[in-house]
């Protein structure tokens, strides 16, 4: 029981950099099958630096190897394993935070593809000659994927999967159980309800109906007119692709991409990006080859155009320059998703607590285990042993702050509006 608890809290922190550990490396990125992305720290850089000139004493060299296996398990946490993806082309790819990756055999390197940059003269001369042609689109399809952000909805299951994975809660079984079984079994029932239910509100009640909103914001379901092999053709906005010629449309209709002003000019609502509440204008690239492109020439998907003249039916003219997660609105939905790491001081702070409280459970098991509180019999001195740990370290503690963030995030929502992914981070 209590082996088969220890190797969860193992495989939690550390599955990823095992499952590396089993896998055959290769010399090109070419022929790998999965690969390993790992989260680079600010806070993980330059705490292993000592001073030379410095004399380290044993408690100063303790520290330090604390410090190291300490950040063993925080990098291993930051490691996430992707699949590569062969395409029928050959082409190999693979997604992380939402972006697609395409593999270039000249630099051996994955980059990401949805983004493109325009000279003046590009804009015009794609006008000019009547947009793309519908192989050019067909292959900007292919190569970039669909005009869309993917979020994904867990299911209940996975949710709940994914919420009792913790090792919080592997730590709270051990100290539950052994109550029911040898001490109280009605605290233990009691202890067993709480974790259960703080578990299954934050996760179908809090986390998921947010990540459901997310979702939902993150789709963009409209049509657009859009200029190929010379001619005007409606077309979803999820089917855009790098270098259309989109006719934006006014009265308050949300930009399908990021591109560049053509012909004719926009006034768009960019509050959603600067919180600035007054409409800026967007002007039309020169036609010059020396032109320059400012921000007063691009206009950004997920912001609201008010008013749009143009020349196409009265209609300004745009040209897609990012798609997909790589537009503004898909960096936007990216942060809320993929937020960076932070430290919390109480999350700093907890181990030295646990270590406190392990010193007192150290003094209690050397009482428990002394020939005058013999109990004649192993199984009861294992039991009375767990029971111990559950005593000292609190199973509720975890679960009190479980608590106390759901009930913050809730508030949050009702009071302010405000959605949280999680909760974790409210400190």
């Amino acid at each position: 029981f209590t082996i088969d608890h220890i190797l969860g809290m193992v495989l939690i922190f550390m599955w990823e950099a095992m499952r590396t550990r089993f896998m055959m490396p290769v010399s090109t990125l070419g022929e790998a099958t999965h690969v390993m992305i790992e989260e680079e720290l600010p806070f993980m850089t330059d705490q292993f630096l000592v001073d030379p000139d410095t004399e380290e004493g044993h408690f100063d060299r303790i520290k330090r190897h604390g410090a190291k296996a300490q950040a063993r398990f925080k990098r291993a946490k930051c490691r996430t394993v992707v699949p590569v993806k062969v395409e029928k082309d050959g082409t190999r790819s693979i997604e992380y935070t939402c972006v697609r990756y395409i593999h270039s055999e000249e630099d051996d390197c994955f980059h990401p593809t949805g983004i493109v940059d325009f000279t003046a003269a590009q804009v015009h001369e794609s006008v000019r000659r009547g947009g793309l042609t519908s192989k050019e689109a067909k292959e900007a399809l292919n190569a970039c994927g669909r005009n869309e952000i993917n979020v994904h909805v867990p299911s209940i299951l996975e949710a709940l999967l994914t919420e009792f994975s913790d090792f919080t809660y592997v730590f709270n079984s051990i100290g539950t159980w052994s109550y029911m079984v040898f001490s109280t079994w009605n605290i233990g029932t009691f202890w067993l309800l709480l974790t259960l239910g703080s578990g299954i509100f934050r996760s179908l009640f809090i986390v998921r109906p947010n990540q459901k909103k997310i979702h939902e914001l993150a789709q963009l379901h409209t049509e657009c007119q859009v200029l190929r092999d010379g001619r005007w053709s409606t077309i979803s906005a999820a089917d855009i692709v790098l270098g259309d010629v989109v006719a934006i449309e006014d009265n308050s209709a949300k930009l399908p991409c990021d591109g560049l002003v053509v012909q004719g000019s926009l006034v768009v609502n960019e509050s959603m990006l600067t919180g600035e509440p007054m409409p800026i204008q967007k002007m039309p690239v020169e036609t010059s080859d020396n032109a320059v492109i400012g921000k007063k020439n691009l206009a950004y998907a997920g912001t609201s155009c008010l008013e749009s003249s143009g020349p196409h039916e009265g209609k300004a003219l745009l040209i897609a320059t990012a798609v997909g997660a790589l537009t503004t609105r898909g960096q936007l939905v990216r942060m809320v998703l993929f937020p960076t790491s932070v430290r919390f001081k109480y999350n700093d702070q907890l181990p030295k607590v646990y270590m406190l409280l392990s010193c007192y459970m150290v003094i209690l098991f050397a009482i428990y285990l002394s020939p005058k509180m013999n109990l004649h019999s192993w199984v009861a001195t294992y039991l009375m042993v767990l029971n111990t740990i559950a005593m000292c370290l609190s199973p509720m503690l975890p679960v009190s702050m479980v608590m106390g963030q759901s009930a913050a995030a809730n508030r949050l929502e009702k009071t302010h509006k405000i959605g949280c992914l999680q909760p974790g981070r409210i400190p």
